[in-house]
């Protein structure tokens, strides 16, 4: 049971990276920089810390010290990376979010590109997923 709640999270936190590029993409689009800022805020807020710390706390609980090795200890490595990048970004979203709080447009839009870095944590997210579906013989 425990692996499929760690599954399931990682593949609503995947699909909150889609939700956030949305935002961004439109938020851009629109020139609307203060309400994306604020609605990516309280994305993560409310759902995506909760959802990326269940998949650590998960994950964590299912770490085997016997296998770290190889292909297991990738998978755990690259898996702390893409948490720690999404808590690096999400400290670019609260200091936004205090730029948009204060309706400091030219602060908000200068911290706008560094909110992006998770795009950069995506690629080295997806191994620990497909070393997990190799493991199961899926891949």
């Amino acid at each position: 049971m425990l692996k499929f709640i760690h599954l399931f999270f990682i593949g609503v936190w995947l699909g909150l990276y889609l939700v956030e590029t949305v935002i961004e993409i439109v938020g851009h689009k629109t020139k609307n920089h203060i309400l994306v800022a604020k609605m990516h805020y309280y994305v993560d807020i409310f759902i995506e810390i909760p959802v990326f710390m269940t998949v650590l706390v998960t994950g964590l609980l299912l770490f085997d010290t016997n296998k770290f090795s190889g292909l297991y200890a990738i998978k755990i490595i690259c898996g702390l990376i893409a948490v720690s990048a999404n808590i690096v970004c999400f400290a670019f979203v609260a200091i936004r979010n205090q730029a948009a709080r204060s309706n400091d447009l030219e602060r908000v839009r200068k911290i706008s590109p560094y909110v992006w870095i998770w795009w950069a944590a995506l690629p080295i997210a997806l191994v620990p997923l497909a070393i997990g579906m190799h493991f199961k013989g899926l891949l």
